[in-house]
């Protein structure tokens, strides 16, 4: 094995520093499920209006994530790390501090909008630094963090809960997101190339209609409302066809929002038969 196929000690920090970020805010997707009862019953909201801070939370990501694909491309590793950090902050704080739901539901969304910058970030900048040979031992740390993070969210809300007040789990999230910044501030360094392509708003408004109709959609006949109730399946089908039409949208562009290169040659080598 030569040098250049070992990871140094600088790419992994970056992506030690990336993992913790988006540990953090996988945890934050599920931390609000036990503490649902506590703020219905201290802010006298119908259950309906409460199950948005969960709701909200994965629409927003859902709308986001497709969006940070072009920001990767237009600003640096740091800028967006940071800024994705801090939004969490300030959404954590007014969560934390909030007299009215209302400004905790618009803290969560906040939340949600660091999150939705935070989670492709760490996949694209692992791509650039992991060699291909440790890819899968990177990966596998990687999915553990995925696959742990939302497990342990409504644990720690329990306890938190419990014993204390739902505001400290918000608490708890902005002490760990500060000093995820601060770390961030001092060792993050840039290692994604940036370029200068032009939004393609058309893109933008169908990937929004079509991820949000979709996440809204299951979403909303997970709650309780079931699949009878049409505004689901009308959702559905607009976040359908508005997929479709960007995924075809993405093919005929020379500069994508998103490349569809991988899943065409999926689609392709999935029909090749292996010569007799």
């Amino acid at each position: 094995m030569t040098n250049s196929e070992k990871m140094s000690g600088q790419s992994k920090l970056i992506l030690f520093i990336l993992i913790l970020g988006n540990f953090l805010c996988l945890i934050s997707e599920t931390v609000m499920n036990v503490a649902l009862p506590k703020i219905i019953s201290e802010f006298h909201v119908p259950t309906s209006s409460a199950q948005w801070l969960t709701t909200g939370y994965m629409l927003i990501i859902g709308i986001s994530v497709p969006v940070s694909a072009f920001l990767i491309q237009r600003f640096t590793l740091r800028q967006l790390f940071m800024t994705a950090m801090s939004l969490y902050v300030v959404g954590s704080l007014m969560a934390f501090m909030t007299p009215l739901f209302s400004i905790l539901l618009i803290g969560r969304m906040i939340q949600a909008l660091g999150t939705g910058l935070v989670l492709p970030l760490v996949m694209s900048t692992m791509l650039t630094l992991v060699p291909v040979h440790k890819r899968g031992t990177v990966m596998g740390v990687f999915q553990v963090a995925i696959l742990f993070a939302p497990a342990i969210g409504p644990v720690l809300s329990g306890i938190a809960i419990q014993y204390y007040s739902w505001r400290i789990i918000f608490l708890g999230l902005l002490i760990a997101a500060v000093l995820i910044l601060l770390f961030a501030a001092f060792k993050l360094k840039n290692v994604l190339e940036t370029s200068r392509p032009k939004i393609h708003i058309p893109s933008v408004v169908l990937s929004t209609l079509g991820f949000g109709g979709v996440v809204y959609g299951f979403s909303v006949a997970g709650e309780g409302s079931g699949w009878g109730n049409p505004s689901v399946w009308i959702t559905l089908a607009i976040g359908i066809i508005a997929l479709a039409i960007f995924v075809r949208k993405q093919t005929k562009m020379t500069s994508p929002m998103i490349s569809m290169t991988p899943f065409s040659r999926v689609g392709r080598h999935s029909h090749e038969r292996p010569p007799p």
